[in-house]
């Protein structure tokens, strides 16, 4: 998506739901050359510091052990625990691995930002 598309989706949601959700029209009309200045990074780097969907995803896996189990006496709860720690474990070993995109975006990285990057990683 480019900023042109972003903003008439904007135009939309407005055309749509303005007059429910006015102070959010408004605030991001107001704050729009702020919230556009990620449109000047290549989708590679965007989808790498666009974080929400790493934190959804986790949240998305807690939801689907907690939601079958119901209410909790307590030794219900200690299992609950120990089902999250689990969960938790698992999901954070994906974590440990590259996205599959890193490597091209990396690559984008250094060649638009070499004096920032070099700082803080060594290629």
């Amino acid at each position: 998506m480019d900023e042109q598309a972003a903003l008439a989706d904007l135009d939309r949601f407005e055309a749509n739901w303005g007059k429910e959700y006015r102070p959010i029209v408004k605030s991001w009309r107001k704050n729009w050359p702020e919230l556009a200045t990620m449109f000047n990074y290549t989708a590679g780097i965007r989808t790498m510091i666009y974080t929400p969907d790493t934190i959804e995803g986790f949240d998305r896996q807690i939801r689907k052990v907690t939601e079958s189990k119901g209410g909790f006496s307590s030794e219900r709860a200690l299992f609950l625990f120990t089902l999250l720690f689990l969960a938790q474990m698992r999901m954070s070993q994906r974590w440990t691995r590259a996205p599959k995109i890193w490597r091209k975006t990396k690559i984008e990285l250094v060649i638009n930002y070499e004096e920032r990057i070099k700082r803080y990683y060594h290629y």
